[in-house]
C-alpha cells in the first residue's frame, strides 16, 4: 500500500519524526499521535483525503505493528508499509474462495442466470419485434430503452438491500425474491406464446430485468464482501469468475436463440405451422411477404418456408420461457446456501452520508464521470439500424445472433 502525501515544506521532517515514533511504539491505539498536534491533524487529514482506501482501513494499518517509512522522492513525501496484510481490504480475515463449494456456488448460479438473462431480453427483440411482426424503428429503439431500463436504478436496489436486511441478511432474501419474481414473470411469457403481441413482450421482458436486476444487486454485493476476504495476491478473482460466468450465460442464450429462432415462423412473415388454417389477407402482413413466395404458391404461400428461415423447425415462445423457469427452480437451493451472515442494519443516515463521503473522493467521482459520458457519447445510434438492417440488408435472427454471439466471445 503506498499513499502519497502533498509537499508541506518544512514539515517533511516532522512527518517522518511522528512515523518513525509509530513504528516504534509498543501501544497499537496510538495511531497517527505526534506531541505536535498540527502536525498529528495534517498527517491523518492528508491520508483520509488524498487516499482511496477507506478511513477503517487506513487506520487498521496504521494501529498494526508492521515497520513503515518515509522517503521523499520528486518533491512529494511517500508513506510506504513494507509488510503485506493478513486481512482483507474489508478487515475480514482472508479466506479461500472456491465459486464452486456448497458456500458460493448460488453467486456463480446468480451470475450465470444474469447473463442468460441479460443475453435473452437483449437478442430476443430483434426477431419477435422486427422479423417477426414488423414493428417501426421508434418502436423497436423504446422498446430497448424500456426493458434495459432498471439497470439504471441499481443504486438504490443496493440501497435498500443494505438499510432494510431481511432476517437479519442483505443478500440472500433478495436474490432469492427477484429470481423468484423473475419466475412467476417467465410463467406469464410461457402463457402468452408464440401469438403474445408485441406491447406485451416489451412489458413481459422490461418486468423480467427489473427482477433480475434487483438479483444481481444484491449479488454484486455479496461478490464484493467475498473478494474483501480473498488473499492479496489472488485479489480479483472472484470478480473475474462472476463476470466470466455472465458472459457464459449470454454466450449460450444466443446459442439456443440461433438454433430456435431461424426457422420460418420466426422469420417468414405471415407463416402458419397449421396446415388447416389459412392465410392472412392483412396487408401490412402480405406487404413484408416475400414476392416470389406469393407468385409460386398464390393459395398457400403461408405453409412454405422462405428464404429467411435457416432451418425448418423453431423453437416455441412457451418452450424457451418453461426451460429458464426450469433453469431458475433448480437454482433456488443454491442461492438459499449462499454463505452470509446475519448483520444489522445500516443506519439510513449515516449510510447515506458515508456514500456522500466516497462520492466526494476523487478516484471515485472521476470513474462515475468516466461512465457517464462515455455511455453519453460511446451509445450513440440510428434509431433505424434494426429496420434498415432487416429491410436493406435482409439481416436474418440466424446471422444476428451469431453476431451477437461472436461480440460475446469477444468479451470472455
Amino acid at each position: 500500500v503506498m499513499v502519497r502525501f502533498p509537499r508541506l515544506g518544512g514539515r517533511s521532517a516532522a512527518y517522518k519524526e511522528a512515523v518513525d515514533s509509530q513504528a516504534a511504539s509498543e501501544d497499537a491505539g496510538e495511531t497517527f499521535k505526534t506531541e505536535d498536534p498540527t502536525v498529528s491533524s495534517l498527517l491523518e487529514s492528508s491520508v483520509r483525503r488524498r487516499s482511496s482506501v477507506p478511513a477503517a482501513d487506513i487506520e487498521r494499518a496504521a494501529s498494526s505493528k508492521r515497520q513503515y517509512s518515509l522517503s521523499t522522492s520528486l518533491g512529494e513525501d511517500i508513506f510506504e508499509e513494507n509488510a503485506p496484510s493478513k486481512f482483507g481490504s474489508g478487515g475480514e480475515a482472508e479466506e479461500e474462495i472456491n465459486p464452486f463449494s456448497k458456500d458460493y456456488v448460488g453467486l456463480t448460479a446468480s451470475y450465470l442466470g444474469v447473463g442468460a438473462m441479460l443475453g435473452t431480453s437483449s437478442s430476443l427483440l430483434y426477431p419477435l419485434l422486427i422479423v417477426k411482426n414488423g414493428v417501426s424503428s421508434s418502436f423497436m429503439a423504446a422498446s430497448q430503452s424500456v426493458v434495459m431500463l432498471w439497470w439504471s436504478y441499481k443504486i438504490l436496489f443496493g440501497f435498500l438491500s443494505d438499510c432494510f436486511p431481511i432476517f437479519g441478511f442483505k443478500r440472500r432474501p433478495y436474490i432469492i425474491f427477484g429470481w423468484v419474481m423473475c419466475l412467476f414473470t417467465l410463467l406469464c411469457l410461457a402463457r402468452e406464446g408464440n401469438d403474445i403481441s408485441a406491447s406485451n413482450v416489451v412489458v413481459l421482458l422490461s418486468v423480467c430485468n427489473l427482477c433480475y436486476v434487483f438479483a444481481d444487486t444484491s449479488a454484486d454485493g455479496a461478490m464484493v464482501s467475498f473478494a474483501h476476504k480473498e488473499p492479496i495476491e489472488r485479489r480479483g478473482r472472484i470478480q473475474t469468475h462472476c463476470y466470466s460466468m455472465a458472459s457464459l450465460g449470454k454466450i449460450i442464450m444466443h446459442g439456443c436463440l440461433l438454433l430456435g429462432f431461424s426457422g420460418p415462423e420466426m422469420n417468414c412473415a405471415g407463416y402458419q405451422p397449421d396446415a388447416a388454417v389459412g392465410c392472412t389477407t392483412d396487408e401490412a402482413v402480405l406487404a413484408r411477404v416475400e414476392p416470389g413466395l406469393i407468385q409460386s404458391y398464390p393459395t398457400d404461400w403461408c405453409h412454405q418456408k422462405c428464404s429467411r428461415a435457416t432451418f425448418d423447425f423453431d423453437l416455441p415462445i412457451h418452450t424457451l420461457a418453461m426451460g429458464m423457469c426450469m433453469v431458475i427452480f433448480l437454482s433456488l437451493p443454491l442461492y438459499a446456501n449462499l454463505k452470509e451472515e446475519k448483520v444489522q442494519a445500516e443506519p439510513r443516515l449515516e449510510y447515506l452520508r458515508a456514500f456522500w463521503s466516497q462520492l466526494e473522493r476523487k478516484a471515485c467521482w472521476q470513474i462515475i464521470l468516466y461512465g457517464m459520458v462515455s455511455h453519453i457519447t460511446m451509445n450513440i445510434q440510428n434509431v433505424a439500424k434494426p429496420e434498415a438492417n432487416y429491410a436493406w440488408l435482409e439481416l436474418t435472427t440466424f446471422q444476428q445472433q451469431l453476431m451477437s454471439m461472436l461480440e460475446s466471445l469477444s468479451f470472455f
